[in-house]
């Protein structure tokens, strides 16, 4: 704008002057409680025998756990109380191996709930703070992580809240536990409180205590281990190649080799029952796509790229279907079901079904807008990347959104604010600034 703009008192907000506001008025088809009336479905699981999905729905001011069919059809309330939390900070629910149990975080609490229904038990009372519950092959004991000493430490439990068995202990964070295919052993992460910017992978056992590390690089980040269905190999995600890719490493020799090399981060990564496949997904400049990789090559292929966030692939016992949460700037997040088959040995996507419906019909009615890719230059002539709204009526106005974190991005998902704001004729720009996640280390 050129010359200053002239302040005047009678619109001010904490005391200070604002200027007039000529857009008060919604724009036609919208309210201010549209704004808050998508009940966002989340966060959730497929139970091992393929049956039935877990998740968290954000509705009526809480944030409780419900199960459905995985072949869709009415949700289940199995939690009555618990309070609405973030979605950025939730966990999934976690199913026991048997499909009969349901463990889930409730205030810094573990509960679990039969998945037929009943009054769901807390298990934790040892402990002011524990998450992470994770079932072990038999269904009845459970791993978890619990604070301890000003860190957090793996413990092993029961459904029951049996007095636990220190799994580690000494200093640094153990976290993210998940038990070997024959019970034995528990991969995890370990954060070591003298070089916080390493994160490495171990192993302990689980009747004796015993731990090694399988991974371990001063300032390198290794996170994320899943357990081959053998039992043999653990994928991993780590930043070596200076994006977060796909890494193996070898349970007897620790052996390390890089699976893909796609120069983009990969997340959410999960094992199919055969061994041959891991699902996941691959940020591409704010957008984040399904894939499938070739577990001995590390062949990557594109499964579905909709302009969009796919999150938590969860694998059917057969491999001949994947659930999966998905929204885009226009959709909001609801759960899918995408049947897979194989094709001249690559797997392929077939017919995709959505399970949940979150969209009310007022917002159906209405003209919503998909944004695009830009990029502008920085003082050295540095790309940088950018999301860009424009409405179909522009009032004159923008607005731009730099991202909180730093370690965020701008990521083309549902936010209902930007469609009203854009409604209302404004141009938004969400800006991917340097030292955003989701363009190399």
């Amino acid at each position: 704008m050129n010359g200053e703009i002239e302040l005047t008192e009678k619109y001010e907000r904490n005391g200070w002057p604002s200027l007039p506001r000529p857009d008060v008025k919604p724009p036609e088809g919208w309210n201010l409680s549209l704004l808050a009336a998508i009940n966002r479905v989340r966060n959730h699981s497929l139970s091992p025998d393929g049956r039935k999905i877990a998740f968290v729905w954000d509705r009526e001011e809480f944030s409780d756990i419900y199960v459905m069919s995985s072949a869709g059809g009415w949700a289940r309330r199995l939690s009555f109380d618990r309070p609405a939390i973030q979605f950025w900070w939730d966990e999934v629910p976690y199913w026991s191996p048997d499909s009969k149990w349901l463990a889930f975080v409730f205030q810094g609490q573990i509960y679990v709930v039969p998945a037929a229904g009943g009054v769901p038990q807390r298990i934790t009372d040892f402990t002011p703070n524990a998450y992470s519950p994770r079932w072990m092959p038999d269904s009845n004991q459970i791993v978890l992580v619990a604070e301890r000493e000003e860190g957090d430490v793996l413990l092993l439990t029961d459904r029951s809240g049996s007095w636990p068995w220190s799994l580690t202990s000494g200093p640094g964070d153990d976290r993210d536990p998940q038990p070997s295919p024959d019970g034995k052993w528990i991969v995890y992460v370990h954060r070591p409180f003298n070089d916080l910017n390493r994160s490495e992978i171990r192993v302990v056992e689980n009747t004796t205590g015993n731990t090694r590390s399988l991974t371990g690089t001063p300032k390198q980040k290794d996170w994320n281990p899943r357990w081959a269905p053998d039992g043999k190999t653990i994928a991993f995600l780590s930043q070596r190649s200076g994006f977060s890719e796909v890494w193996l490493v070898a349970f007897e020799s620790s052996e390390v080799r890089q699976l893909t090399k796609t120069q983009h981060d990969i997340s959410d990564i999960s094992w199919s029952n055969d061994g041959r496949w891991i699902a996941g997904t691959i940020n591409r400049e704010g957008t984040f796509d399904l894939v499938v990789i070739n577990a001995s090559s590390g062949e990557l292929t594109d499964l579905k790229n909709n302009s969009g966030v796919y999150y938590r692939p969860n694998w059917s016992p057969k491999g001949d279907f994947l659930t999966v949460e998905y929204h885009d700037p226009v959709t909001p997040p609801d759960l899918y079901r995408i049947d897979i088959s194989e094709s001249d040995g690559k797997l392929v996507a077939g017919d995709s079904r959505q399970l949940t419906y979150s969209k009310p019909p007022a917002l159906e009615r209405l003209p919503l807008e998909m944004p695009e890719k830009v990029y502008y230059p920085s003082f050295d002539g540095v790309k940088i990347p950018a999301i860009l709204h424009k409405p179909r009526k522009p009032n004159g106005a923008a607005v731009v959104i730099p991202h909180g974190g730093p370690r965020d991005q701008a990521v083309f998902e549902w936010e209902i604010l930007n469609q009203y704001l854009v409604a209302k004729g404004y141009t938004l720009l969400e800006v991917n600034y340097r030292g955003s996640t989701g363009y190399g280390k």
